[in-house]
């Protein structure tokens, strides 16, 4: 990419096209490798990574979100879930609650980094973006309007090169 800010994680340069409106793809080349080729073993391998983003900020700009674990302490959200705020907190797979502070942000990109405060979480594992295919099956985890472990699946559609960075898109 040119001229964008890079978030420095193992897997960012793959979430960074992959997380769209608070929704993780997992494509089951990620897990096959592990036995889990099924939509269900996929999705209980999978929900752990997923979490819920709570921002807070003069009482007019409180948000939900979804985000993904990328490293031991942070999370990956979308910028328009946390705009305008001043206190975030992270809902992990499990219930339990951590206060977090805003890292980078990729404005362009509408990616955003929170450090949580507690706990180390193992990351999300991600594929290569060489190994997604059109034509893999694709899986989506996330939690709109706070509706923990919605899921879904479709297939790569389509990867594309939009401003130097590949786009992918699923249905």
């Amino acid at each position: 990419m040119t001229n964008v800010p890079k978030i420095k994680t193992p897997a960012a340069h793959i979430l960074r096209t992959m997380l769209c409106v608070g929704t993780l793809i997992f494509t089951s080349n990620v897990y096959s490798a592990s036995g889990l080729d099924n939509a269900s073993g996929v999705f209980e391998r999978t929900r752990r990574y997923v979490v819920n983003v709570s921002s807070e900020g003069d009482g007019k700009n409180n948000k939900v979100g979804s985000g993904v674990i990328i490293g031991q302490n942070e999370v990956l959200s979308n910028c328009h879930v946390i705009d305008g705020a001043s206190r975030f907190s992270i809902e992990f797979f499990d219930g339990e609650r951590a206060q977090a502070t805003l890292g980078r942000r990729v404005v362009n990109l509408d990616l955003c980094t929170l450090i949580v405060a507690t706990g180390k979480r193992k990351p999300a594992i991600v594929a290569p973006l060489k190994s997604i295919k059109v034509g893999k099956k694709a899986y989506a985890l996330g939690n709109p309007l706070s509706l923990s472990g919605t899921f879904s699946d479709g297939v790569i559609s389509g990867m594309r090169k939009v401003d130097d960075r590949i786009v992918i898109q699923t249905t």
